[in-house]
């Protein structure tokens, strides 16, 4: 999978129409680039085993202030802050630095985002693109507030406070980029609430439809743990019928086939030998 950026933000806005040089635009797009750099920067020390990003969230409120008081603005302006403030609200959050009276008001603000009307819209024969070659846009607030919220799913202290919200963009969401970034938390959950998760799979198996959305989730059960294994295989052997991207390891393949040879497991020998 991969993301397809619309480039430097300001050129994208011009080819848009957008008056990038305006005062009041430069000035908001300046508040967005110092934001997404400071979450960029944050997320690679945090690789490094360095802890930075102190001042990241005080930008995020001065970039929610600014949106929130240029009131009306292009539907193009709109979709680029707004992706920036969800960067924003996720690292923060994800990274504890939000104060603790100022949690719930900003899960609020990224849950909220996760339903923005100004994404890049999927062509009518989206979701069959999309299965060919998971792909997506940028900016696109609602895909990065969702991304968001698959982490802070991982984290038990956050789980019952986002489960709502990632249930239903996992199950109902009209775009396949937003319920792929859902997907990978799941092992996650297994930890958290186990029971939780095996019913959030069978609904994603009952009613998923995309193959590329699918065969994220079969990478996600081959992660559970051993004593799962038979669950998992019960699962997935359905599986064999859907279509899936060709890019990449063949993962359903290969679980069966590790199911079959190391595990000894009949069904999937069955399967393979058939």
């Amino acid at each position: 999978s991969f993301r397809i950026s619309s480039g430097h933000s300001r050129h994208w806005l011009e080819r848009e129409g957008v008056d990038v040089e305006a005062p009041a635009v430069s000035a908001l797009l300046d508040l967005a680039e110092r934001v997404r750099s400071a979450s960029k920067r944050l997320n690679e020390d945090a690789e490094n085993g360095e802890q930075t990003g102190s001042g990241l969230w005080p930008d995020v409120i001065v970039l929610k202030q600014a949106i929130a008081e240029a009131g009306a603005i292009d539907r193009p302006l709109d979709q680029d802050v707004s992706d920036a403030l969800a960067v924003g609200l996720g690292t923060c959050l994800v990274n504890d630095l939000v104060p603790t009276p100022d949690r719930t008001p900003a899960l609020t603000d990224l849950i909220q985002l996760s339903k923005h009307a100004y994404s890049p819209p999927i062509a009518e024969d989206g979701e069959r693109l999309f299965a060919e070659c998971p792909a997506w846009g940028s900016p696109s607030p609602r895909i990065e507030a969702a991304r968001k919220i698959a982490l802070l799913a991982c984290r038990a202290e956050y789980w019952p406070l986002v489960r709502d919200s990632y249930e239903t963009l996992l199950h109902t969401d009209w775009d396949p980029a937003v319920r792929f970034q859902l997907v990978p938390a799941l092992p996650h959950i297994h930890r958290i609430d186990a029971t939780a998760m095996w019913t959030i799979v069978e609904k994603v198996l009952a009613s998923e439809g995309n193959g590329a959305v699918l065969k994220e989730l079969v990478v996600a059960l081959s992660l559970l743990p051993v004593e799962d294994q038979s669950r998992v295989e019960a699962l997935i052997l359905p599986l064999v019928a859907v279509e899936m991207p060709e890019q990449g390891d063949d993962t359903l393949t290969g679980l069966l086939m590790f199911f079959a040879i190391d595990r000894n497991m009949a069904p999937s020998r069955a399967m393979l030998s058939g």
